[in-house]
């Protein structure tokens, strides 16, 4: 390798790593918030959080590494220009192609890591994420019935109260329940005592009431009191736990071959956009990395020679083209699922106006560079 491509590439290194972390970081952060209510109810070690974020990485990284790509080309396209290295570079006779080889060596070893991922990794680890959250989730439910003296409104359609709790068989005295699961019925529970169960081959979670009654209310206030010696009142674990984890839909713990099957075997339109469009994000936003990341040649370059952007930093540039790139796969998206265009077009339309975006750029750059070189 010729020392200039050894030089780009070493000040690649500092930027994309910095870049990455924080990508990392921020994605991590988002993704915690998700469940951190069930977190902090239930007694999660330092190592459950930490095997939860590193079950994580494989996905958030489809986000993380194009974004840390193109922000590393950025900030040293930028500091080359600054510095007039690039000029300097051309002007010593050196050919475009050899000023850039060590860019697209660069964006096209991310864009092989991530295809790499999200083909052979991203599935498993999914799955692992669901295992590990719902791991969680089956401690938080119990540290959520715990608490005494104090209306918990955690589980969706329910609020609870219990005067008393003891912890050992999770006996509960005192107890207060509303249930507005059902939009035209609400119920109200008074129950002198109940018991909490986890019944493990079903997967509910299950609370036996004794000595109560339940006060059932429509919409038209009209209501019917009942006495109960015995009641049981029975949530499935697994709806309790939904929201939990985005991981637990099933696309995303599919293999390529699964996804294609099932693409080809769904029998809605938005069944079959949902697993197409999965199938083909795994192929295609792997190579934001050399789109995004090329791109940014171009539009840096032409920043430092006619300052069109004078006063919008580069780094905003970057993670402009970015987000825009997100708003369209987005469009694409809802699009698909309404049945107007295909899952196909959904996810390459928005890669198909990016690298025109690219060709575009980089035509209009050769002609300025070579001029501005040509003068110094």
């Amino acid at each position: 390798m010729k020392i200039l491509e050894r030089y780009i590439l070493k000040e690649l290194i500092g930027p994309y790593t910095l870049s990455l972390l924080v990508s990392f970081s921020l994605l991590s952060l988002g993704r915690m918030i998700q469940v951190a209510r069930y977190i902090f109810q239930s007694s999660v070690t330092l190592k459950d959080i930490l095997e939860l974020i590193f079950f994580a990485i494989p996905r958030l990284s489809i986000f993380a590494i194009p974004l840390a790509t193109t922000f590393a080309v950025t900030i040293t396209l930028n500091r080359l220009s600054l510095s007039g290295e690039i000029i300097a570079i051309e002007g010593s006779g050196i050919p475009v192609h050899r000023l850039y080889k060590p860019f697209l060596i660069f964006t096209t070893l991310n864009t092989a890591i991530s295809l790499i991922i999200t083909l052979t990794v991203i599935h498993g680890t999914n799955t692992l994420f669901r295992t590990k959250i719902y791991q969680i989730g089956k401690a938080s439910v119990t540290a959520i019935f715990s608490q005494r003296e104090v209306f918990i409104d955690t589980i969706p359609g329910f609020v609870f109260y219990f005067r008393e709790v003891l912890p050992p068989g999770m006996t509960v005295h005192g107890v207060y329940v509303e249930d507005f699961r059902e939009s035209k019925n609400s119920f109200t529970i008074v129950a002198s005592r109940g018991f909490i169960e986890y019944e493990m081959e079903e997967g509910n979670i299950v609370l036996l009431l004794e000595d109560g009654t339940i006060a059932e209310t429509d919409k038209t206030e009209t209501g019917h009191i009942l006495s109960f010696y015995r009641y049981k009142l029975v949530f499935p674990a697994n709806e309790l736990l939904k929201e939990l984890s985005k991981a637990s839909s099933t696309k995303w713990e599919m293999n390529m071959r699964q996804l294609w099957k099932a693409t080809q075997e769904a029998t809605t339109v938005r069944e079959k956009s949902r697993y197409g469009i999965e199938f083909h994000q795994r192929i295609a936003l792997p190579f934001l990395s050399l789109i995004l990341g090329m791109l940014m040649l171009p539009v840096s370059t032409l920043n430092s020679i006619r300052r069109f952007t004078k006063r919008v930093p580069p780094v905003l540039i970057a993670f402009s083209c970015f987000l825009l790139f997100y708003v369209l796969l987005a469009l694409g998206k809802g699009f698909a699922e309404n049945g107007l265009i295909g899952p196909v077009a959904a996810v390459y339309i928005p890669i198909g106006i990016f690298m025109a975006l690219l060709f575009y750029f980089w035509n209009k750059m050769i002609p300025p560079l070579r001029e501005h070189a040509s003068k110094r």
